[in-house]
């Protein structure tokens, strides 16, 4: 069937897909050579528009927040800060979305990329109504059952013996100079500098919210590292320096209140934050404050892979992700993302890590490009949740020419054990390497070398590998 035909094939199948969405695609419209769309689940649709001669692609998927079958999680890799004292804590998106069960993923916040253990998101982040990490006075993206929203949060947290009340200065990270951080059992293993004041708590059924007062005890306080991961009665204050002194006033049983106060966000209706940075769109206008929070001119105005978050007004949520650095895509400046997410309906919108970060797995294929040529781990990321489509025990595989040459093109599609072609409808499409695959299932071989195709289609996993060459 003709591109076009199949076209409006598509059009035509999405009519009922898109009006779970409680929306109007009409804003989606783009001076793009092609463009797809697909229904994933009841309430998630994604969005592909290509550009290879103006290397230009865009990876976009809607989430209603209002379809009862769906869930939008805060995915922290390995489910911990740090799941050990050496080594990195961070998972390719993919990974992530496979742990959790997800439909789709995109990365999340920006991470530290200190020596040592590293897997500690920046910026504010919260699962499950759990306080994950530190509010880094940049912009976060928070959402709920019902709601979603960007704000500039804050952490003011503490706490209180007899003999007074102290400042906590973080939560869920390493110790710096002249600081107390407050480790949570979300953090794993309690990863410090030395030397440090350790003081290990006790709490009966403490439930960490961004905002809360719990009472405990302190178990034991040592100048040695607590060496094992927390357990879920359990927290650790950590002091370092002149503010590790502070910890003196701490002995084994003693009454220790810690108070959280997180700002920014109704936590009646918020249970799950992101940070990222910087905002894109306020208002539904262009928003872009890089300076003012902390980004250089390089990162705003130069063209880089990106991924961002945005709301529309009816509350559904868009996932976005920008090819970069490559054939199949330039990259965007934050102002042309900021365009991006008004013309996909955004009222409100955030960058989230970008660069070789960017990535979004669609039904366990990864769909951009990602610019290192494979994944990046990373230390957190968005995953929606949800009821797969397909569920069906036939046999399928991938028909099309092991090879081809750059710059020429080869249509592929899925088939059944006896040749019958699966609609393009129903099958997500992606590849890595030496060519591109659009979402018609046609492959663009782009330089000699070797290409992996993948796809997910009728709830299988299918994989072609394919030789570019002159």
């Amino acid at each position: 069937m003709p591109i076009t035909n199949r076209g409006k094939l598509i059009s035509l199948v999405l009519c009922v897909g898109i009006a779970l969405l409680g929306a109007k695609f009409a804003t989606t419209r783009a001076a793009f050579s092609t463009s797809w769309e697909k229904v994933i689940a009841p309430g998630v649709i994604y969005r592909e528009e290509a550009d290879l001669s103006h290397h230009q692609t865009i990876h976009a998927v809607r989430i209603s927040l209002k379809s009862p079958s769906l869930r939008i999680k805060t995915a922290l890799a390995g489910g911990t800060i740090f799941e050990g004292f050496t080594g990195n804590s961070r998972l390719p998106v993919s990974k992530m979305v496979a742990d959790e069960g997800g439909l789709i993923g995109v990365n999340g916040d920006f991470f530290s990329m200190e020596s040592g253990p590293s897997g500690d998101p920046l910026g504010l982040a919260v699962r499950d109504g759990r306080i994950l990490s530190t509010p880094s006075g940049r912009v976060a993206f928070g959402w709920g059952p019902q709601d979603a929203h960007i704000a500039f949060p804050a952490l003011v947290a503490s706490f209180q013996t007899h003999a007074g009340s102290v400042r906590i200065d973080a939560i869920n990270r390493r110790c710096g100079p002249d600081a107390i951080v407050l480790d949570t059992p979300d953090v794993g293993y309690p990863v410090s500098e030395s030397p440090c004041v350790f003081a290990l708590l006790h709490f009966s059924h403490p439930v960490w919210s961004p905002s809360t007062v719990i009472r405990g005890r302190v178990d034991s306080i040592s100048t040695e590292p607590v060496d094992r991961q927390l357990s879920a009665d359990e927290a650790v204050l950590i002091g370092r320096g002149l503010r590790g002194n502070q910890l003196g006033v701490l002995r084994p049983g003693t009454t220790v209140t810690v108070t959280l106060n997180t700002s920014g966000f109704d936590w009646e209706k918020i249970d799950s934050v992101i940070g990222g940075g910087p905002c894109l769109v306020k208002d539904g206008e262009l928003d872009v404050d890089a300076q003012q929070e902390g980004f250089g001119a390089d990162f705003f105005e130069q063209k880089h892979p990106r991924t961002a978050i945005g709301r529309t007004a009816e509350n559904d949520i868009w996932l976005v992700a920008v090819d970069g650095r490559q054939e199949s895509g330039d990259g965007m400046s934050l102002q042309d993302l900021a365009r991006v997410m008004i013309r996909l309906g955004c009222i409100e919108a955030m960058n989230l890590d970008g660069g070789g970060s960017t990535t979004m797995d669609v039904l366990g294929v990864v769909v951009n490009r990602p610019s290192d040529g494979r994944e990046r781990p990373v230390a957190d990321g968005v995953v929606v949740l949800g009821p797969t489509r397909f569920e069906t025990p036939e046999a399928l595989r991938i028909a099309g020419a092991p090879s081809l040459s750059p710059g020429n093109s080869e249509r592929l599609e899925v088939v059944d054990a006896s040749g019958r072609p699966v609609p393009a409808i129903d099958t997500i499409w992606g590849c890595q390497g030496a060519a591109f695959v659009d979402q018609n299932g046609t492959l663009t071989g782009l330089a000699d070398g070797s290409a992996e195709v993948t796809a997910a289609c009728h709830g299988h996993k299918l994989a072609l590998r394919v030789q570019v060459q002159g």
